[in-house]
């Protein structure tokens, strides 16, 4: 399988999307690793995206993806590493400097590059090696930090999943 890394010339492998989420795993078991550069993990999450693909046409649903994807790319640079790991969410890993202001321009970029469809963009953040020591826990730290942006205090204390709203990093 070919690599996928945001950057110009990686730009025409975006159109067919970004690296699946086994990916994601593998990538986050070695930036979880002993002596690893401080890297930032978060997943976006585009409202409204999976109802807007299931109704549109599947040529133009894969050309909204690219667009989405290509945006992307642009806005995190080429020191980050983009993946899909569900249909409506993106995510990526990239370096500490810099990421706060990368993570406000990919959330942008991805409403504009939605456009004319009124999509919002959430995301959570983790900073890895520092707030978890495996995969799953990364991904459950940003799920965490996704989920509270997405329902309301009342709706957290129902059903099975009790969630408690976590304090994400600067970035």
């Amino acid at each position: 399988m070919q690599t996928f890394t945001l950057a110009g010339p990686a730009a025409d492998e975006a159109v067919v999307g970004a690296l699946p989420r086994g990916m994601l795993l593998i990538d986050l078991r070695d930036a979880l690793a002993v002596g690893a550069e401080p890297t930032v993990l978060v997943i976006f999450q585009v409202v409204g995206l999976q109802t807007l693909l299931d109704a549109l046409p599947v040529e133009a649903a894969e050309i909204l993806l690219a667009r989405l994807t290509l945006r992307l790319a642009d806005e995190l640079g080429r020191d980050a590493r983009a993946y899909r790991p569900r249909r409506e969410e993106f995510a990526a890993l990239l370096p500490v400097a810099g990421a706060e202001r990368k993570l406000d321009r990919a959330r942008s970029g991805l409403v504009e590059a939605a456009k004319p469809y009124r999509l919002s963009v959430l995301h959570g953040s983790a900073l890895l090696p520092a707030e978890a020591t495996s995969e799953i826990e990364a991904l459950e730290r940003v799920d965490e930090r996704l989920f509270t942006q997405t329902v309301t205090p009342a709706y957290r204390r129902r059903g099975d999943r009790v969630r408690l709203p976590a304090v994400a990093p600067a970035c």
